[in-house]
């Protein structure tokens, strides 16, 4: 069930905003209930000085359920957005906190249990800041069955922005916060090899990535399916294998890694076919 409500806040806490100087747009909160709990999507009011309005989608799923990670397995639905200012469609990117391994009578693949956020970022192109922002959900949550959960969001404007509350600048402040940090490409990452029907990243001589998940997208940004094969941690080789033939597998793919450095998560993704890794 989608519900998208507005609520004013009580006297006395416009009172204490008014006092101090400060003044909330009308609370807004977009949620879409599901079978197992239900999950809001939260913004900020204003992009920053480059067009960057930053989001975040909260799960809050009873005990027992789960949400998957940007690799959802062989086949489960990962999260995704997409966004758009007025008619025209704008770039979107989810990021992810460091994912645990959940095992099922029929799979086993990375996620989440309970309660997660994840940070999103929308990039509002210049001229559409004043736009109404459109916004589609689609993620997967699984008990015993996997279900999708779906919601589209209007996300009107006002004179201060898009609408919001301070709770859910909070909870996207909180998501940012806790991601896994980012890494230095020349510091972690030694070698880049693309094979005939797989790619190898290769970490430097002294790292030691503990707890490691991978995850591939092509270069149109779709999911590529990985055997869900273990990476010794002791090894410094990360092998990445396409599950079955894929026409698309190679130069364009970016291959994402997330691990455990000195007990720290971290966060990296590697271009195929070029010399490039980014952190993330």
């Amino acid at each position: 069930m989608l519900r998208q409500r507005s609520t004013t806040s009580v006297f006395l806490g416009l009172l204490a905003f008014a006092v101090s100087g400060y003044m909330p747009v009308l609370a807004s909160e977009y949620i879409v209930e599901h079978e197992g709990g239900y999950l809001t999507l939260h913004v900020t009011s204003q992009a920053d000085q480059n067009g960057v309005l930053r989001a975040a989608l909260e799960f809050s799923n009873e005990l027992g359920w789960k949400t998957y990670w940007r690799d959802p397995g062989p086949s489960g639905i990962p999260p995704s957005i997409t966004a758009s200012s007025g008619e025209q469609e704008v770039d979107s990117t989810i990021h992810f906190p460091h994912p645990i391994w959940i095992s099922e009578a029929y799979a086993r693949y990375p996620g989440y249990l309970g309660k997660v956020t994840l940070p999103v970022e929308i990039r509002i192109p210049k001229g559409r800041e004043k736009h109404e922002l459109n916004v589609h959900v689609l993620a997967g949550v699984c008990r015993e069955i996997c279900i999708p959960v779906m919601g589209r969001f209007e996300i009107p404007q006002s004179p201060n922005g898009f609408e919001t509350e301070l709770r859910s600048i909070i909870a996207v402040n909180t998501a940012f916060a806790e991601l896994p940090a980012a890494t230095d490409r020349d510091k972690i990452v030694d070698d880049v090899k693309l094979s005939d029907g797989y790619a190898e990243v290769v970490l430097a001589n002294n790292i030691i990535l503990k707890d490691r998940f991978i995850a591939a997208e092509r270069a149109d940004r779709t999911p590529l399916a990985l055997q869900m094969q273990s990476n010794d941690d002791n090894e410094r080789s990360i092998r990445v294998v396409p599950d079955g033939q894929s026409e698309d597998w190679g130069d364009g793919t970016t291959v994402w890694v997330q691990g455990l450095l000195d007990n720290r998560p971290v966060s990296f993704s590697v271009l195929l076919g070029t010399d490039q890794a980014t952190s993330r």
